[in-house]
């Protein structure tokens, strides 16, 4: 009979399940789901910069911070007693805009051909009919005027009344083939050169610079429209059933969050 007591006993069985649990794991027995060791971790190295003696070129600057998109007041526009800028001559406001920035070079820039006409007006008059929509959130309507330009380029300015003076927020110039508002977003569409898309430009309202900056460019699928099936001729005394109207399906851009609040 064993003089070794329960305790003493028991441990010593624990010490056994715990050797020869080490020893089949040192052994790496191969058995599926068991651990194995993949040799020594490789150090991590740092990245190795390529042509260190070139200067890197500087960054362009954003749309949002061309001359002609910083709100700027526009000289020579009477102000507007009525705080509504819907009673305000459209066309003198930008006719009155393009002459104050006959020298401004860049995205926004108008060419020589395009700012002549503008002077001409009403006489090939290059300005579309102007469209009001409320882009800085007041609650008041905003002026959104396009001028058409050579090579299917479009001009889109937009103006506001600040303390009844009118003020310009928005200058650009994209190719485009189509001008959208929705809330405080105006977004430029242009074609793009994959067949069955389309590049959308976003603009928002800026509250802490009171004027509209660039959000971003998206590349959107566009879905055509479905083409009318033909339908079999019914017979002339069959009556007439009810008609659907034809639905276009279109791809509705993303509403992107405004670089600031309003």
């Amino acid at each position: 009979m064993s003089t070794m007591s329960a305790p003493r006993r028991a441990r010593a069985a624990c010490a056994l399940l715990v050797t020869a649990a080490v020893a089949a794991v040192l052994a790496g027995c191969g058995a599926p789901g068991e651990l194995r060791s993949s040799g020594p971790t490789p150090g991590a190295s740092a990245p190795v910069r390529l042509w260190p003696d070139h200067t890197p070129s500087p960054p362009p600057p954003p749309p949002g911070d061309a001359p002609a998109n910083r709100p700027s007041r526009v000289n020579g526009v009477p102000e507007v007693p009525s705080d509504d800028i819907r009673d305000a001559n459209a066309l003198r406001i930008v006719q009155r805009d393009v002459a104050d920035t006959q020298n401004v070079t860049g995205s926004d820039a108008l060419d020589d051909q395009t700012r002549q006409r503008v002077r001409d007006c009403p006489e090939d008059c290059p300005v579309r009919t102007p469209a009001y929509h409320d882009l800085t959130g007041d609650g008041k309507a905003d002026l959104i005027v396009a001028i058409d330009m050579d090579a299917g380029y479009l001009s889109v300015r937009a103006y506001a009344l600040r303390n009844k003076k009118v003020v310009r927020i928005l200058s650009t110039v994209d190719v485009s083939s189509a001008v959208e508002v929705s809330d405080q977003q105006l977004t430029m569409r242009s074609p793009d050169q994959a067949a069955g898309f389309e590049n959308a430009t976003f603009y928002g309202w800026d509250g802490w610079n009171k004027g509209m900056v660039y959000l971003g460019n998206l590349l959107l699928e566009v879905k055509p429209a479905p083409t009318p099936s033909r339908k079999a001729p019914t017979s002339p005394n069959a009556a007439p059933g009810p008609t659907k109207a034809p639905r276009t399906e279109t791809t509705v851009p993303p509403v992107l969050p405004s670089a600031a609040p309003r």
